[in-house]
């Protein structure tokens, strides 16, 4: 029996209401609806903004888009969804503390709850840059216990078309691609030579969010890959990824990759040049990636390169 009976105003704990969401791939992969019933515990306006914190703390940024009669988690979602390794059937519990603050708990099928975005550190990147007037375009980036670090974004703008450093991120990225564009025969790029195994890979529409390894050069070299590996842009920021092994044998970069592409601003066309950074026993941690702007492509060195380099 009930302690209190008759009408009175709910109760929720200091962490605020909370709704569940069923993860469906064709729904859900990028962007998640909020039930309208819960819209009611946003006090005032609908916030524009949020942010998402897992069960170990780390945070991401997303927004709150009106798509239709829907609210939606909307940009910035989908590297939330990507970090976790969201699949069909994942149960997520969202608990409003009423600042614009989710915190998320994330369950499998078994019942058990998901721990995939631990082994990624204690900051997780954003997948949407911030908007800043004075300091160009930055990225924010939210760590334990919701301190703001700003990353500044290496866009690389072209000065003979005039484009500032306040121009719009999208603005820069379509002036490059458009002067790129401009030399139609094909370049050589001035690279540095890999001093390990190493494979190239032009950059399509489709590896935004995942890309192929190249299983040739693995086996090859016998190379370990390590489930967790840091990879290093021309910039030599770290970012870590999770490398899959599917069924069919492919091994791909998966979790953190669409934070390097959007973070280097790596577009389709692009060649990118991923070089394994052996330890002892073969064993990858670490790949270094060059980056080869518009049609700039890399010079395949000879066949023995190898052992000339280690002669």
């Amino acid at each position: 029996m009930p302690l209190f009976r008759g009408r009175r105003q709910p109760y929720f704990p200091e962490d605020g209401p909370e709704f569940f969401k069923v993860f469906l791939p064709f729904t859900c992969s990028h962007e998640i609806s909020i039930p309208p019933t819960f819209i009611k515990h946003f006090t005032g306006n609908i916030p524009k903004k949020a942010i998402l914190i897992d069960h170990a703390g780390n945070s991401w940024p997303v927004e709150l888009d009106q798509i239709g009669s829907r609210l939606c988690f909307k940009c910035g979602w989908q590297q939330f969804a990507s970090d976790h390794s969201l699949e069909f059937g994942d149960f997520l519990i969202f608990k409003y503390n009423r600042s614009n603050v989710f915190k998320v708990k994330i369950f499998n099928k078994t019942g058990c709850m998901k721990y995939e975005a631990e082994a990624m550190g204690k900051a997780l990147p954003c997948l949407t840059p911030e908007e800043d007037s004075t300091a160009g375009q930055t990225c924010g980036r939210l760590t334990r216990g919701g301190k703001r670090k700003l990353l500044q974004i290496g866009l690389k703008t072209n000065e003979e078309a005039g484009v500032s450093s306040k121009a719009n991120q999208h603005k820069s990225r379509r002036i490059a691609g458009a002067n790129l564009e401009q030399n139609k025969s094909p370049k050589v790029a001035r690279v540095v030579a890999p001093k390990n195994p190493y494979f190239v890979t032009s950059i399509t529409k489709f590896m935004r969010y995942t890309l192929c390894v190249r299983r040739s050069v693995v086996n090859a070299y016998n190379i370990k890959l390590k489930q967790e590996v840091v990879i290093r842009g021309p910039n030599e920021e770290k970012c870590p990824v999770k490398i899959v092994k599917r069924s069919n044998g492919r091994i791909m970069i998966a979790n953190g990759w669409s934070y390097f592409v959007e973070k280097n601003a790596v577009q389709p066309k692009d060649q990118c040049v991923f070089e394994f950074i052996l330890g002892r026993g073969n064993t990858c941690r670490e790949m270094r990636v060059q980056i080869l702007r518009g049609n700039a492509r890399f010079k395949k060195l000879p066949k023995d390169w190898l052992y000339r380099e280690k002669a």
